[in-house]
């Protein structure tokens, strides 16, 4: 359980970037709520649910009941932030430009989601 929240603060850390990056990358289209920025601001209110899951989940380690609860939710949030990279993979690479940063980003969160899975599948099995 330990090294799955480890690699939940690295992709906390590293999300802003990571999205940031690939947002300049998008092709520029006029209007004030375009569907990017809104992908854009989920995919932030997701990475900010991730960690304070993950802030719940280290402090609920030692109780079994909410340690169940907040790995849920760090799963769901993880599953979450799969929506950004796929979105931004396909419009990025509409105009040519490489998407290995994407593909990148997937297998980090699917990584991840089956460590959580994994951790929390042994928590199931132990109760």
């Amino acid at each position: 359980m330990k090294k799955a929240i480890f690699f939940n603060i690295l992709i906390t850390s590293a999300w802003m970037p990571y999205t940031m990056q690939r947002w300049l990358e998008m092709p520029y289209t006029e209007g004030a709520w375009t569907l990017e920025v809104c992908i854009l601001f989920v995919a932030f209110f997701i990475a900010v649910g991730l960690a304070i899951s993950n802030v719940l989940l280290l402090l609920s380690l030692k109780s079994p009941k909410y340690k169940r609860i907040f790995s849920k939710l760090t799963m769901l949030h993880l599953a979450g932030l799969f929506i950004y990279p796929i979105y931004s993979g396909m419009i990025v690479s509409w105009n040519g430009k490489p998407i290995w940063v994407d593909v990148f980003a997937l297998l980090i969160l699917y990584g991840n989601l089956y460590l959580m899975n994994q951790a929390y599948q042994k928590m199931i099995d132990s109760k």
